[in-house]
C-alpha cells in the first residue's frame, strides 16, 4: 500500500482553496495534516467528505469530548492529529476519479473551504508482477500431447502454471 502524506495551510478563516490533483497509485492511504491553519479564531467543527461515500465529522466540544487533559495553551484541538483515510482503486477501469472536501466552520461564522481532486490509476497485471521467466516446459502424457510451462514473477517471486493443448 501507498501513502501519501497532504498538508493544508491557510491564513484567513475565509477561504476556498482547489488544490492541484493528487495522482495516486492503486491502493492509497492518504493522511491530512492541518500544518499552518489560521487561529485567529476558534474552530468550531471540521467536516471531511472524502468523495467515496464516507463523510466525517469532528466537534471543538473540548468539555464534552471526555478529555482528561485539555491544552490551555492551544484552544484549537482539532487540529493537533492527522486525518488518515484509505482509498482503493476502480474495479472496471484505469482510472477513478473523486474530489475530497474539507470544511471548517469557525467561530467568527467564517468558514474555510479546501477542495482536494484526487485520481487513482489502477495497476495493470504487468505492474503487478512485472516481468515473466519461463522456469520449465513439460510435455504431459496425454492423448492431445500438452504442454505445461512454468514461470515466476520478477515482483515476490511467484509461480505461474500454464497449461495448453
Amino acid at each position: 500500500m501507498n501513502t501519501q502524506i497532504i498538508t493544508l495551510s491557510s491564513d484567513s478563516t475565509n477561504l476556498q482553496k482547489v488544490t492541484s490533483p493528487y495522482l495516486l497509485d492503486d491502493h492509497t492511504n492518504i493522511e491530512i495534516l492541518f500544518d499552518g491553519i489560521t487561529e485567529s479564531s476558534t474552530p468550531l467543527y471540521l467536516k471531511i467528505d472524502w468523495g467515496d461515500g464516507i463523510v466525517e465529522s469532528f466537534d471543538n466540544n473540548i468539555v464534552g469530548s471526555g478529555l482528561d487533559v485539555v491544552n490551555t495553551f492551544n484552544f484549537n484541538p482539532l487540529f493537533l492529529r492527522s486525518y488518515t483515510h484509505e482509498y482503493y482503486p476502480s474495479n472496471n477501469s484505469l482510472y477513478k476519479s473523486l474530489s475530497a472536501q474539507i470544511l471548517i466552520k469557525y467561530s467568527n461564522l467564517n468558514e474555510s473551504w479546501f477542495i482536494l481532486p484526487i485520481k487513482i490509476r489502477t495497476y495493470d497485471y504487468f505492474e503487478s508482477i512485472y516481468d515473466l521467466t519461463l522456469v520449465d516446459c513439460n510435455i504431459l502424457p496425454l492423448e492431445t500431447n500438452g504442454k505445461q510451462f512454468q514461470f515466476i514473477t520478477h515482483k515476490d517471486n511467484y509461480l505461474i502454471e500454464l497449461r495448453s493443448s
